[in-house]
């Protein structure tokens, strides 16, 4: 492996933030591994820091995973996403930032009902005001 290619999956393993997404151990692992690729090329943290700073690309699998947990699914195309949560609810998911937000559907167009940014605040959006599934089976 060359110093460039180190360089090049530090700052891939930079990207594997909570704030993007990632759970907590897959956070913590790619930093350490990070470190690890550091330690073992003599990369200066200056050296790495410029190259981390590099625009995040998330993916789907967060999101996906995300609604799924809810019962709900996403529908996207290229970087935009959006997905139905009720009687005129729907999210609206730009992967390229984050953001996110719930619009509700009125005789004057559409609302924004709650927004913000990551996986995390929408899950806990969702845990909160989403979907309900009731079983009807008994313990």
């Amino acid at each position: 492996m060359t110093i460039d290619n180190a360089l090049r999956k530090i700052r891939l393993l930079g990207r594997i933030t909570l704030q993007n997404g990632a759970a907590e151990a897959e956070a913590e692992t790619a930093s350490k591994l990070a470190r690890a690729l550091m330690e073992r090329f003599c990369i200066r943290a200056e050296d790495a820091r410029s190259v981390a700073n590099a625009p995040s690309q998330l993916t789907w699998v967060y999101w996906e995973r995300l609604l799924r947990e809810f019962g709900i699914e996403l529908s996207r195309f290229s970087r935009r996403g959006n997905a139905q949560l009720g009687r005129g609810l729907r999210a609206f998911i730009n992967l390229d930032t984050g953001h996110w937000c719930v619009k509700k559907q009125s005789s004057e167009g559409w609302k924004t009902i709650a927004s913000d940014s990551g996986v995390e605040s929408l899950h806990a959006y969702l845990k909160k005001n989403g979907p309900r599934s009731y079983s009807m089976a008994r313990a």
